[in-house]
């Protein structure tokens, strides 16, 4: 049985909610889980890992912009083969967005540790997270967590979310960061697949049956203007109809990788 490209490798967590994104190789160091580990060990995909199976023409399209700009900078050097400029040239398109991934992490972890252990965030990173903090502050009232793996046993996935709260109004919502690029002086653009991680989510950590009564909202931090924070609030009625749709994603996901988490060990 094939593995489809856009379910080899990703994010794995196993039954009792421990991430398993790598594994051990016998020549030393790790490789990236993939989906005959999966199977073989029962783990659960990633929410991110089962939106891999739509087309994402957003993140297409930057990626082709990447990959243009490097080609439009650099040229084929005198004797060097296509093959290995064309190689050279997707490395050069990419290494800006390994660096932002890092710079994310790091993001990700301060407000982590901001919220849950009142840990004073980073002189470096206070210019990202700092109005990250006075915006939530105005709406937090309980953290309920940050940065915790999720498993839904119902539907078949899991994930970790960036941070479960009760606001002043005592309501639950759920957060979602994106820290990337923005254009300045340009409006941020949003994709439909950030409503359905959040509903994914909002739904796992409280229940479907509370999504009517529920909020959640991405929050970008743009990594090349700093300060710059943008929301996107998804009020109860879309988030009941995300999760409707991620649903179905799911059993397309299953179909399309021949493998239901629900009933491992399948050959």
């Amino acid at each position: 049985m094939g593995t489809p490209p856009h379910a080899a490798s990703g994010h794995w967590y196993t039954v009792d909610g421990r991430p398993l994104h790598t594994l051990p190789v016998a020549a030393g160091g790790h490789r990236p889980t993939r989906l005959e580990d999966a199977r073989a060990l029962g783990l659960y995909p990633s929410v991110t890992g089962i939106l891999k199976v739509i087309a994402k023409p957003g993140l297409e399209h930057w990626k082709m912009k990447q990959v243009a700009l490097a080609a439009a900078r650099g040229s084929q050097n005198p004797g060097e083969h296509e093959a290995d400029f064309v190689q050279r040239i997707l490395e050069a398109g990419f290494a800006a967005a390994g660096t932002a991934r890092n710079l994310g992490s790091d993001i990700h972890r301060a407000l982590e540790r901001f919220w849950l252990d009142q840990v004073e965030i980073p002189d470096e990173l206070q210019r990202y997270c700092g109005p990250v903090v006075t915006l939530l502050r105005r709406t937090v009232g309980t953290v309920l967590a940050a940065e915790r793996v999720l498993m839904n046993h119902q539907h078949g996935f899991a994930g970790t979310v960036d941070l479960c709260v009760r606001t002043r109004r005592g309501n639950p919502a759920v957060f979602d960061y994106k820290a990337r690029k923005t254009e300045p002086g340009k409006s941020v653009v949003w994709y439909d697949e950030h409503i359905l991680q959040v509903a994914a989510y909002a739904a796992t950590a409280f229940g479907e049956e509370n999504l009517p009564k529920m909020h959640g909202a991405n929050i970008l931090i743009s990594t090349n203007e700093p300060g710059r924070v943008e929301v996107k609030h998804y009020p109860p009625v879309e988030l009941v109809q995300a999760f409707e749709t991620f649903t179905l994603i799911c059993e397309l996901w299953r179909r399309v990788n021949h493998y239901d988490p629900r009933q491992p060990q399948q050959s």
